[in-house]
């Protein structure tokens, strides 16, 4: 008697037929006898770097945080390919994210904040400070001369 004739393997599971019975084999992401069960693979916490298992019939899928990509968020995105630190900065990427290195002039996460450089007082002398995006200049007083009116 040929025990598979009737496909008792569900969800692609096949038959292998031998005396006196026979034997599914699950597809991956389905277990049981007849191959009736989802298998819930998120039990095995297959998500790395904190992402977060969804388990679905048959299969899995993990939504990978920020800084990871890949099927199981195993693969490192590159984030320095966007040029995130733009004209201002460096990108150095790590795993799981980036960092900018900020010319001077500029500051923040991604190098877009302009440092105030007149907050400091740089000009001497009574000199005027002028801030602009990166850098600064003085107006200096009638007999003083230099970046800093210190001449």
């Amino acid at each position: 008697i040929d025990e598979c004739i009737n496909f008792p393997c569900a969800n692609n599971g096949t038959c292998h037929n031998f005396g006196g019975g026979y034997k599914c084999f699950c597809t991956e992401g389905w277990t049981r006898e007849n191959c009736e069960q989802d298998l819930d693979e998120c039990n095995r916490w297959p998500c790395e770097h904190n992402g977060v298992c969804q388990n679905f019939d048959g299969n899995f899928k993990c939504i990978c945080v920020d800084g990871w990509s890949g099927d199981i968020c195993d693969e490192d995105t590159d984030e320095c390919i966007d040029s995130p630190c733009g004209k201002n900065g460096v990108c150095q990427n790590f795993a799981g994210g980036y960092r900018c290195g900020c010319v001077d002039g500029w500051d923040g996460e991604d190098c877009d904040e302009d440092i105030d450089e007149c907050s400091t007082w740089p000009c001497e002398n009574d000199g005027a400070c002028l801030n602009s995006d990166g850098s600064y200049s003085c107006t200096c007083v009638e007999g003083w001369t230099g970046i800093n009116c210190d001449k």
